[in-house]
């Protein structure tokens, strides 16, 4: 893994770093307020910075499936839907009671998730007009609610939280339910990703663990501990590459679930957020240290 850019612009910690669907745009969001949208024109460039929507932290970004949107989640209690080809804010959502900390479209783009530190998750059903109505609101955790993620190709989403457990909740008719409350992880439950129907998580308690569908019911099926040092924030998926980010300021890479390297310092501070590119071998992280790197996985290829 080789770096390639050391993005700078952002004047507080950047949360999360994620890709368009095309592979071609990068979106950071940031403790400073605002989200930046960067591009390799070859140069990695900042291409817009979103600003004056939100009043506190931005905490979590992410990219519709079709591209055509852009969603924010913020300590001001609110998400803000953006079309891409203006990177105008279209739709302001409210209903957290305080900090949202993460956001979710489902694979069809039906269906938007946040969750917040209100210990709840809210599902929305999308609309074209932008009149999202809300479906939903699980209230299954007992804590802080910091991560969803919905599934691939279901109407399946999980979340993760400071109580230590993940929710899975499903689509049934027209009502969200709780099908399991995965308990295993002795830490808050920082970050999640899907490879297929196998669910990846990562804790506090500095392992990650592999939860895999079995006789109608996720089970454990493999936990790496001794890989990071200290609590681990992030955790991406593609193909067969597993990569990991921590409160150590490393970035661990895995292979079919097998550790195949662990770049220390690779920011000078804790790495929040890595996220694999979709089209090419790249991965972007994000960290206390106000930056972005975008790094080439040579190994990978």
């Amino acid at each position: 893994m080789n770096l390639i850019s050391h993005l700078e612009g952002h004047s507080d910690r950047v949360w999360q770093v994620n890709w368009s669907p095309s592979g071609d745009l990068l979106a950071s969001c940031s403790a400073d307020k605002t989200v930046k949208i960067w591009k390799a024109t070859p140069e990695w460039t900042c291409l817009e910075t979103l600003q004056g929507d939100h009043t506190k932290s931005v905490r979590g970004v992410t990219w519709s499936y079709s591209g055509e949107l852009l969603a924010t989640a913020s300590f001001d209690g609110t998400c803000v839907i953006y079309k891409v080809n203006s990177f105008e804010g279209v739709l302001t959502l409210e209903g957290h009671e305080n900090e949202v900390k993460a956001v979710s479209f489902s694979y069809d783009d039906r269906f938007f998730a946040t969750c917040g530190r209100d210990k709840t998750v809210w599902v929305w059903e999308t609309d074209p007009d932008f009149e999202y109505e809300t479906v939903a609101v699980l209230s299954r955790h007992t804590q802080d609610v910091k991560c969803v993620k919905f599934h691939p190709s279901k109407n399946l989403l999980a979340s993760g939280s400071y109580d230590n457990t993940i929710g899975i909740w499903e689509e049934e008719g027209d009502e969200w339910v709780c099908k399991d409350m995965l308990v295993g992880h002795e830490g808050t439950v920082w970050s999640l990703a899907w490879n297929g129907d196998d669910l990846i998580s990562v804790s506090e308690d500095l392992t990650m663990k592999v939860w895999r569908f079995e006789e109608e019911r996720f089970r454990q099926h493999k936990t790496f501990s001794g890989v990071h040092s200290r609590q681990i924030y992030t955790v991406d998926h593609r193909n067969n590459l597993t990569v990991t980010g921590g409160g150590d300021d490393s970035i661990a890479l895995y292979s079919n679930y097998q550790v195949l390297n662990v770049y220390q310092n690779a920011h000078g501070m804790d790495v929040n957020s890595v996220a694999i590119n979709p089209v090419d071998s790249l991965l972007a992280s994000a960290s206390d240290d106000n930056t972005v790197k975008v790094w080439k996985l040579d190994d990978f290829e």
